[in-house]
């Protein structure tokens, strides 16, 4: 799906989706334990006033590609991958691994 951002302010943008589902992207801002991998950013989904956690975003060896996973209510675990364009005006967000994600030809320029 394609996210395009509304609005933004100190570590934290607000997208939106074609669906109108809106996702807030927020820095981390806790230490986690050595040793452990830690996320660049949380997100999650806004429904009406309230807040959803969605997924950390890992980053990736590819400039702009994060990984992430879910676990649904049945406890199976699938991968996501977001890809956050230079400057962050626009985002996908889709299922699959970050590995086989394509950059959009746009975004190569």
């Amino acid at each position: 799906m394609h996210l395009k951002r509304t609005a933004s302010a100190e570590a934290l943008s607000i997208y939106q989706a074609e669906n109108g589902a809106q996702y807030l992207l927020k820095a981390v801002n806790r230490e986690y334990p050595e040793g452990k991998k830690a996320p660049r950013y949380f997100l999650s989904l806004k429904v009406g006033s309230d807040t959803h956690y969605f997924s950390g975003l890992f980053p990736t060896k590819r400039k702009g590609i994060f990984s992430l996973d879910r676990t649904d209510e049945a406890g199976i675990k699938t991968l996501w991958r977001m890809y956050i364009e230079p400057g962050g005006e626009r985002a996908i967000l889709e299922p699959g691994d970050a590995k086989e994600m394509r950059i959009p030809q746009a975004a190569r320029k």
